[in-house]
Formats: structure tokens, C-alpha cells, sequence
């Protein structure tokens, strides 16, 4: 949260912490939600993609006088629409998303191109029952759909404000929910116990293209993307 301390703050910050991990930090940054800045921490919510541009434009060339990382830690923008997006191609690695169907990786590719990192968050939920599954992800769903921004990204992906009832109890026409398949034993011994694959919280869309493969090229020597599983 870009609201919570100040560019020279946050690449100092970004610094120590390249550091101390020997290179392996990576530094996300994002504009949260006016609720929240403007009625939790009273500050100024303002037009999120210039505010963004200005802090990560102040964040350069700063005073820093601690030793410093093998290699550049990177900048990963909390990008969900096309003009944050272009920011994070523009002055960051690259993007990572949360709360996204899978056709916003496809849309998010093709404004980022090849080159930077695209890693959108996803929420895993295990759970084999299907009334159970449904029921725990939509009161997950609920929080995030009462904030705007992720309204405003389901609204350009095409999704209608009776999708965000209850939940999200309302498919989108055309899309579908899509609930994991039990799966056997692989190389386990007698009684270990089975995978299952949890429901996946977000509608496909069947006509949707697949993201464009491409390596993502980091901008410092020597910077390694980390792996990052995110488990609800």
C-alpha cells in the first residue's frame, strides 16, 4: 500500500531487503482501496494511475547509505485495468494481480508484452464437497467483491453487478464455475492420503484466448522471480 509510507521510505526499504535476502527480495506495490485510504487511514484517495506514476517516479535516484543488494531488487505493480498495467510495464518488472478469472491473464499479456513478469495470486480451497466449497468461497469472495477496484477490473472483463450478488452466486452468462476432480494416489504408499484439486473460485470463460507464453526478462542482473503460493 503506497499510502502507507513514502517513496524514499519504501525503496530504502526495498534496498535492506534486497540485501539482507542476498537478491532475493521483490518489492509489490499498490494503490489498496478508497474505503480503506480514505476511511481507515483519512488520507487522500486520489486518481490511482497518476498517484502510482508519481510515486514510483519519486522513489528514483533517492539518498541511500547502507550496503546495497547483489543485483536490483524488483517492482511488481498491483495492476488489474489496462492503464496500471501500462505503468507496470513502463516503470516496473512487471504485474501482479489478485482476485482475477483466468481471461485477465490474457488480457494483462497482451498489454504487458513478453518481456515483464506477469504473476497473478490465486486462492486455493481444499475441499471436496461441493456445497461446502461453494459456500466458503463465496463468503471469501464477498470481502473483496464490496471493494471498487476489484469491481471496476470484473466490470472491464465484461462482468454485470448482478454477477456480484451474494458472493458472486450468479454465474456470468456464457461463463461457468469449475469444481476439481478427486485424484488418485500418485507413487504413494497404502494409506497415505488422497490429493484433491479444490474448486477454482473464479469463472472460465470457454471462449476466452489462452495468455501468450513468453519468458519473463527481469530488468536487474542477476534478478531471480520468486515462487509465491498463495493458499486460503
Amino acid at each position: 500500500n503506497i499510502h502507507a509510507r513514502d517513496p524514499m521510505t519504501a525503496n530504502a526499504a526495498r534496498l535492506t531487503l534486497g540485501e539482507l535476502s542476498g537478491g532475493r527480495f521483490i518489492l509489490g506495490l499498490g494503490m489498496s482501496h478508497a474505503p480503506l485510504v480514505a476511511g481507515v487511514r483519512k488520507h487522500e484517495y486520489g486518481r490511482p494511475v497518476s498517484i502510482m506514476r508519481v510515486y514510483l517516479e519519486a522513489m528514483k535516484g533517492k539518498p541511500y547509505m547502507a550496503p546495497v543488494p547483489p543485483s536490483e531488487p524488483p517492482v511488481l505493480l498491483a495492476a488489474l485495468r489496462p492503464n496500471m498495467l501500462r505503468i507496470a510495464k513502463e516503470l516496473a518488472w512487471g504485474a501482479h494481480p489478485y482476485f482475477v478469472p483466468p481471461e485477465h491473464t490474457a488480457q494483462a499479456r497482451e498489454i504487458l508484452g513478453r518481456g515483464p513478469w506477469l504473476a497473478p495470486e490465486q486462492m486455493v480451497l481444499r475441499e471436496a464437497d461441493p456445497a461446502k466449497a461453494r459456500a466458503l468461497a463465496r463468503a471469501n469472495m464477498k470481502i473483496y467483491l464490496g471493494l471498487p477496484n476489484y469491481l471496476n477490473s470484473l466490470r472491464w472483463l465484461g462482468y454485470r453487478d448482478d454477477d456480484f450478488a451474494g458472493g458472486g452466486k450468479r454465474p456470468a452468462r456464457g461463463r461457468h464455475r469449475v469444481l476439481g476432480r478427486r485424484e488418485g494416489d500418485r507413487g504413494a504408499g497404502a494409506g497415505a492420503p488422497r490429493r484433491r484439486r479444490g474448486p477454482r473460485l473464479y469463472p472460465a470463460h470457454p471462449r476466452r484466448r489462452p495468455a501468450r507464453p513468453g519468458p519473463a526478462a527481469p530488468r536487474g542482473a542477476g534478478a531471480r522471480p520468486a515462487r509465491r503460493a498463495a493458499v486460503r
